[in-house]
């Protein structure tokens, strides 16, 4: 969840983040100063100066001495940041951003498959349970908008607790990017809601793996998991030697 101010501000850090991360502003690039930028966005000063703040402790600016703000590169964000994921979203993600989500999601998530199936607790079966039954039900029901809302945050939280029971600190720390791919994908489903019909197919198999603790086959099927979740979204060449 973002922790940044609410208001004016917020709202100010959002635009200018946009125009960074969709290339408006290059790397380098000069930014105009507080008193254009409030006018430009018909703010105040103020809310300027802390917007530029925001954005450099995140790492999308930096601050020359006696020269101001300037663009920096995108080797410098902190990407993994929950901001910095959510800004990627609101500019409308492109090829590049999502094949480096997948590229992350394929590293860990298979090894996060085979270690909840070999060590989730009673009560993290239970909670991975219930994320699937709710797919299901949702899967069951006439797929209004909200539906697909509600399929999708099953989802994700069903992906959340595979990296929870997994019992590995450093596997739950990539939570925010799972729900930033989820977030990333939901377009994609309600532009294709059949696409929910084969996800569900190929979660359930996961589902059973984890749950009967195969870990071999979990791993797999996370896989497979992926590989299809990527071709939907146009970057399965990334994986062509995973399946």
């Amino acid at each position: 969840m973002s922790k940044l101010s609410s208001g004016e501000t917020t709202s100010e850090i959002d635009r200018l983040a946009k125009e960074i991360i969709r290339g408006d502003l290059q790397v380098n690039e000069h930014l105009p100063s507080d008193e254009e930028l409030s006018s430009e966005y018909g703010v105040s000063r103020l809310a300027m100066k802390k917007a530029k703040r925001e954005l450099q402790r995140k790492g999308l600016i930096k601050h020359r001495r006696g020269k101001g703000y300037f663009v920096e590169s995108k080797q410098q964000w902190q990407v993994l940041d929950s901001d910095v994921l959510r800004w990627h979203l609101l500019a409308k993600p492109d090829e590049h951003f999502l094949n480096q989500l997948f590229d992350i999601r394929i590293a860990f998530e298979p090894t996060a498959a085979r270690l909840a199936a070999m060590r989730s607790s009673e009560a993290g079966i239970e909670k991975l349970t219930k994320a699937f039954l709710d797919m299901e039900a949702c899967m069951h029901s006439h797929l209004t908008e909200q539906v697909i809302l509600d399929y999708v945050e099953a989802d994700a939280l069903f992906h959340r607790c595979i990296l929870e029971n997994g019992g590995n600190l450093f596997l739950t720390s990539f939570n925010r990017v799972i729900q930033s791919a989820y977030l990333a994908g939901l377009s994609l489903v309600k532009e294709q809601p059949q696409n929910m019909a084969t996800n569900l197919a190929l979660t359930s198999k996961l589902y059973r793996a984890i749950r009967d603790r195969i870990p071999d086959k979990a791993e797999q099927e996370m896989k497979n998991l992926l590989i299809d979740a990527a071709q939907k979204m146009g970057c399965s060449e990334r994986f062509q030697n995973h399946s």
